[in-house]
């Protein structure tokens, strides 16, 4: 539970549930086995509620841009209603909102919406090629995890 409550990034793999477990007597054989790969598990509790925040943020810009026409110019004038979402503060603290100027964006976005990764360093929503998991390796840098990527088959305005 403790470990489980530590803030993402203070998280540090030696003290993981699985270490720690794996350190008991051969009398706790279920606990040791139950607790293998505990890591990936809370990694990936980690990933859904990045997702997760982020698709919550998205449907709010999209109610905004609903009601008033347009998007907003930052995410602190949602306010009100982000705080009705229950976002936790890293993910309040560490997603970034850039709105964009019609054609300014190759895919046409209206906006960028990512969380800034591990590295803790804003890249301007420069997401990794390969994929979004890059954004999760401490020891990756020059990447953030991009919530709205462009869609697959959407056409590149030049």
């Amino acid at each position: 539970e403790k470990y489980a409550a530590t803030p993402l990034r203070e998280r540090v793999p030696a003290s993981s549930p699985e270490v720690t477990a794996q350190e008991l007597s051969m009398r706790y054989l279920l606990v040791k086995v139950w607790s293998q790969n505990s890591g990936v598990w809370f990694s990936i509790a980690d990933k859904s509620d990045a997702e997760i925040a982020g698709t919550k943020i998205m449907l709010a810009l999209e109610l905004h841009k609903s009601a008033r026409g347009e998007y907003p110019s930052t995410l602190a004038g949602m306010d009100p209603l982000l705080d009705s979402l229950g976002l936790s503060k890293l993910w309040r603290d560490e997603i970034v909102y850039k709105r964009l100027k019609p054609g300014e964006d190759a895919a046409g976005r209206p906006y960028l919406l990512y969380w800034i990764g591990m590295d803790r360093v804003d890249n301007g929503g420069q997401a990794d090629a390969k994929g979004q998991n890059a954004a999760w390796d401490a020891a990756s840098v020059g990447v953030d995890l991009l919530f709205n990527g462009a869609r697959a088959g959407a056409p590149e305005k030049r």
